[in-house]
């Protein structure tokens, strides 16, 4: 298991979670033999799961680190950028989030992922067909600027 296991070193409680790895390497799952100090992690806000607020973290690092609008994304970012955005979708669906937090953080960020596995930012983006949008996601990118065709 990589980062956080392979290679000791400190991160910032909201770096890690109880029982969450699909955004390694953004973010870390405690290891086992720290759960007899769970009541700790937990004042120390540390969750089981990434929440809407993790999920734009991770989207913000993604696009930091991305920074040439011609770089190709890994297969591993590609992954992480697809699972905050089904965070954020459900997030929205239950109402745990608005739309409005999310814009204000993405909104000139390169988070929407292409067709060329690139990223771009939500107002230089075009969609053909709705239809493949989840509902949710809709929501988001009409209160984030992008244009539908």
């Amino acid at each position: 298991m990589g980062g956080f296991y392979s290679k000791p070193h400190y991160v910032y409680p909201s770096q890690v979670f109880f029982n969450y790895t699909l955004f390694e390497p953004y973010r870390f799952c405690l290891k086992l033999n720290l759960r007899p100090f769970t009541e700790l992690f937990t004042k120390l806000n540390i969750h089981q799961y990434p929440d809407s607020l993790d999920a734009i973290s991770v989207l913000e690092e993604i696009s930091d680190k991305y920074i040439s609008q011609e770089q190709t994304l890994s297969e591993q970012d590609r992954k992480i950028l697809i699972n905050c955005w089904k965070i954020l979708e459900i997030a929205l669906e239950n109402q745990d989030i608005n739309r409005e937090i999310i814009a204000d953080k993405l909104q000139n960020k390169r988070v929407v992922l292409t067709d060329k596995n690139n990223l771009k930012k939500p107002h230089d983006v075009f969609f053909k067909d709705r239809a493949v949008i989840p509902k949710a996601l809709l929501y988001l990118i009409s209160a984030i600027c992008v244009t539908l065709l």
